[in-house]
């Protein structure tokens, strides 16, 4: 492999190198330093977005490139589908599809582990189902809706894809069954971690009625052994009193496993109607594409601030419903 030409970084001035941390525009295809990204908010060629304008890389004479360009959608740095042309994520140079070396650069054509270069993600819409970035969901571009989802962005375009096509609100998430509230505030869906909160105190409070008589049923059982100084915890009568207890709590569990069943159901729902409404909100307030990647910076992926602060407010407000819980059964 012969010598490289080099790749300049239009928003520093300076060469991009092979282990620097390097992001490339999902629009234009400009490569670009995460950093540069990172101070300006947007794509260092945002300005020229409007004009059409696609990056091209310095051209080497002894690099074999294609005559022709490919039919179709080509995939972007690194991103490998069958029967695209692939881009490299080094140089941008376009390649024969299911190439695995980049023809100009010689680096590698697969993504990185870490997917530590996906600022604003290239989403790759022919994953599975044929998804093109112009595709309408409720009215927004299915490119929009990615760019705004940002973290797993595939999966989720996906699903929602499939929930249009099925003409159905239902779908499944695994995170939103096992973390409630937590994977709606880690998404930045307040509205729907409210709702969930709600929800489930007034299940407790409501269940609280139901489980205070069986409290009592096990302090009867107890108190005889305790006064009389011989408690013995594998006691017929008390082992059979609390199987009996306990089966009556059945009903309880399975409640709270249906409340998180039916989270996990509609989860996927209540985060594509929040993102539609904040896509034509973001559209309508801004004067061209830069300002609307800038505010989906702010307004979508997601937030471990809201995670962590969220989750002391939802513990702070749970002790507050067990503390009514107990003044009213006082």
């Amino acid at each position: 492999m012969g010598s490289t030409t080099p790749i300049i970084c239009n928003g520093c001035g300076k060469a991009l190198m092979e282990d620097e941390d390097i992001v490339t525009c999902p629009d234009c295809g400009t490569p670009q330093h995460r950093d540069c990204w990172t101070q300006g908010g947007m794509c260092v060629s945002a300005a020229k977005h409007a004009s059409g304008f696609v990056w091209s890389a310095p051209q080497r004479q002894d690099a074999p490139q294609p005559e022709a360009p490919y039919a179709g959608q080509p995939q972007v740095a690194g991103q490998q589908t069958q029967g695209a042309a692939v881009y490299c994520r080094y140089c941008s140079c376009m390649n024969e599809p299911n190439t695995l070396f980049c023809t100009r650069c010689g680096r590698s054509l697969l993504p990185p582990q870490d997917n530590s270069w996906t600022v604003p993600p290239p989403i790759s819409f022919s994953y599975e189902a044929n998804i093109q970035p112009d595709e309408l969901l409720d009215g927004v571009a299915m490119r929009d809706i990615a760019t705004l989802v940002k973290a797993n962005a595939p999966d989720y375009v996906g699903k929602f894809r499939s929930m249009a096509k099925r003409r159905s609100k239902l779908s499944w998430n695994w995170c939103a069954f096992l973390f409630g509230s937590l994977w709606a505030l880690y998404r930045k869906l307040y509205a729907a971690t409210a709702l969930f909160f709600l929800v489930s105190a007034l299940y407790s409070v409501a269940t609280a009625f139901y489980t205070q008589p069986l409290l009592q049923q096990v302090t009867d059982l107890a108190n005889p052994m305790l006064q009389g100084g011989t408690f013995n915890p594998y006691d017929p009568s008390l082992m059979n009193g609390l199987t009996d207890i306990y089966a009556k709590l059945i009903p309880i569990y399975l409640g709270n496993f249906a409340l998180s069943a039916l989270f996990g159901m509609f989860a996927n729902y209540f985060y594509k109607r929040k993102l539609v409404k904040t896509v034509s909100a973001l559209r309508q307030g801004s004067t061209d594409e830069a300002s609307f990647y800038t505010g989906t910076l702010t307004r979508g992926g997601v937030s471990f601030a809201s995670l962590v602060v969220g989750t002391i407010c939802v513990f702070a407000a749970n002790q507050v419903v067990a503390h009514l819980i107990i003044w009213i059964f006082q």
